[in-house]
């Protein structure tokens, strides 16, 4: 594909003969034409291999290589499923999807990375969800002997390995996992559950593994909180949800921020998580392409300045978030 878009083959591009194996050719001359398209092959991936290497490192183009648009190749029913699905309707509300004379374009690179950003709001949104409660059993409404033992329970699966922590989910979510056998053997259900194939069982697996990151910073700012605002409020009639709205959230409002930062920002980079869990599965997340761009199609130049233009969009993401929670670095100061 060219960066006008047109297509273009290899052999037209490079100037190399057309080499086939004839069906019905002997064994004799079937080796002989392989053996000529091996080294075809072979003489190709030598002068591929300069020129990547006499090309410039960090060229503009490594970063527009993102947005650049493939053709896919669809029958007309195919594509007709994938533009009635919601995330079809998302890309191409976007413009990541588009149709040209009757051909379908994608620009897969920006759709892996919006879909990425997504999945990490959504993973730091349910992890906010669960460790607020957390974070607020802990640091107001349980007494002190009792903290020590709530504290220990969250600290000490962190002894152990992050991967040993993520493969011991897949014998939980498996196909014959703990979760399926026992609703099995309830009659609950008749077929596996297939955990692996949802968005939502590796939101769930990101949680876990980054609990402490969200819970720490508002644990350590709603400790500050003094507890006779509370009792002021409750003996004012305020309800228990006008009590957190109005004094405990604007009170851990650092800790909200700093827990989102770190959680989002760990969502985002999640490379272990959603390739252990997915096994392939669901749709691979940026970390995962950037991965392939260095170590599996040996193309260094565009991983390195997919690394870098994904760094910045999350920068640019944090800086938003912290403009809306008007949040500055110093108060960042108050989870410490």
């Amino acid at each position: 594909m060219r960066e006008d878009g047109a297509e273009v083959y290899l052999d037209q591009f490079y100037d190399l003969p057309l080499l086939s194996v004839a069906a019905d050719a002997s064994i004799a001359e079937q080796i002989a034409a392989a053996g000529q398209i091996e080294a075809l092959a072979a003489g190709l991936y030598q002068q591929l291999l300069v020129e990547e290497a006499s090309s410039a490192r960090l060229g503009f183009g490594n970063f527009t290589a993102i947005s650049k648009p493939v053709l896919i190749p669809r029958s007309e029913e195919a594509q007709a499923q994938s533009d009635a699905s919601l995330n079809g309707k998302a890309m191409s509300l976007l413009g990541l999807r588009y149709a040209v004379d009757g051909q379908n374009y994608q620009r897969i690179g920006m759709e892996i990375l919006v879909r990425t950003l997504f999945f990490a709001v959504c993973a730091t949104m349910l992890a906010l969800v669960v460790c607020y409660p957390v974070a607020y059993k802990v640091a107001l409404a349980t007494p002190p002997q009792k903290v020590v033992w709530l504290m220990l329970g969250l600290i000490i699966p962190y002894a152990i390995v992050e991967l040993m922590r993520i493969y011991a989910w897949t014998s939980i979510i498996d196909n014959r996992g703990l979760i399926n056998e026992t609703l099995m053997w309830a009659g609950a259900i008749t077929e596996p559950i297939q955990f692996k194939r949802s968005a939502l069982t590796v939101f769930g697996v990101i949680v876990y593994t980054y609990v402490l990151f969200m819970v720490f910073p508002i644990y350590n700012v709603m400790s500050t909180l003094d507890r006779n605002q509370i009792d002021a409020a409750r003996d004012l009639g305020a309800s228990a949800p006008r009590l957190h709205w109005r004094i405990i959230i604007p009170h851990s409002k650092p800790g909200i921020a700093v827990g989102c930062i770190a959680t989002f920002m760990l969502a985002a980079g999640a490379f272990s998580v959603p390739r252990i869990i997915s096994r392939g599965l669901q749709s691979e997340w940026f970390s995962q392409t950037i991965y392939n761009k260095f170590f599996e199609v040996n193309n260094s130049n565009v991983g390195a300045a997919y690394s870098f233009a994904y760094t910045l969009i999350c920068f640019l993401i944090v800086g938003l978030f912290m403009w809306i929670m008007r949040a500055r670095l110093k108060d960042f100061a108050r989870v410490q």
